[in-house]
């Protein structure tokens, strides 16, 4: 799929899809939970974080931002802010 003809709001909407699956956990809790709090939101899973950022939004997210995003919110506004 070409993600980078979809609109931004079309991206983050298949980001919260996408990391609900791989960190088990609802679309509706991801919203609400701080990211410290999702067990499977270790190492490995911020990797796979990063993998589906970059491939969606064509934007490689380093650790330490993933690290100081305390809401799905904060990591959807960081990506915002990126265009």
């Amino acid at each position: 799929m070409e993600y980078n003809t979809l609109t931004p709001d079309v991206r983050i909407a298949e980001l919260k899809k996408q990391m609900s699956e791989i960190l088990e956990i609802s679309e509706s809790d991801l919203e609400k939970v701080n990211m410290s709090d999702i067990t499977e939101y270790d190492s490995m899973g911020k990797i796979n974080v990063s993998l589906i950022i970059e491939e969606l939004f064509e934007y490689e997210i380093d650790f330490d931002t993933l690290d100081s995003a305390e809401k799905f919110s904060d990591i959807c506004n960081i990506l915002v802010a990126k265009g």
